[in-house]
């Protein structure tokens, strides 16, 4: 169940591979939604330098370039600006607060790239995954969850704008925030399921 007595740091990552296939970051953004799953207003947003070329293809689907992340921090730098941002913007220590993000992976490639360089890891274990719960949403209520999976897809299933074009970091992140704070909305409700009743949504 979701416990809505922390804030929700709701981010999204932009990437690109370099020449090894490995993964870089190239921006970070976030919002927050308070305990009473209230967007803040609060918003963060940062490039990140991959230390290589930006893919074409990302390039055109980002409209992220070179030049964009030419002069940015490196990705444990730009973590540690979240995590400072989340701080400040939350008033508490960094461990009071969950991080949420779309898929799970965004939360997996934070955790990888403080690993990879030997950087402690600065936030919550607990983290929640929006797309999972919209999932859950889409399935309780009759609705085929086998195709039209992507943040956009739900976005308009749910009647909601963007605030800006897709696949940009900051976009994203608020996007994602809002069909989240739609889904746990529509959840609180609770469902019926075999005539039980069940809470999904712990406040």
């Amino acid at each position: 169940m979701i416990n809505t007595k922390h804030d929700f740091i709701v981010f999204d990552l932009e990437l690109t591979k370099n020449s090894y296939g490995l993964t870089r970051l190239i921006e970070i953004g976030a919002v927050r939604l308070n305990e009473n799953l209230l967007m803040s207003g609060d918003s963060f947003q940062t490039f990140v330098d991959p230390n290589c070329k930006i893919e074409p293809d990302v390039i055109a689907l980002t409209g992220i370039t070179d030049k964009d992340v030419a002069n940015a921090p490196c990705g444990v730098v730009a973590i540690d600006l979240l995590k400072d941002w989340i701080e400040k913007t939350t008033g508490k220590p960094v461990h009071k607060s969950r991080l949420v993000d779309w898929g799970g992976g965004d939360v997996a490639m934070l955790r990888h790239e403080c690993q990879g360089m030997n950087w402690p890891y600065p936030f919550a274990g607990q983290s929640y995954d929006f797309k999972t719960l919209a999932l859950m949403w889409k399935a309780i209520s009759g609705k085929r969850i086998d195709r039209e999976t992507g943040l956009k897809s739900f976005m308009d299933l749910l009647g909601l704008t963007p605030i800006g074009n897709y696949h940009r970091a900051l976009v994203d992140a608020e996007a994602t925030a809002q069909v989240g704070q739609k889904v746990i909305s529509l959840l609180q409700h609770g469902v019926y399921i075999d005539n039980n009743y069940y809470s999904l949504v712990k406040g």
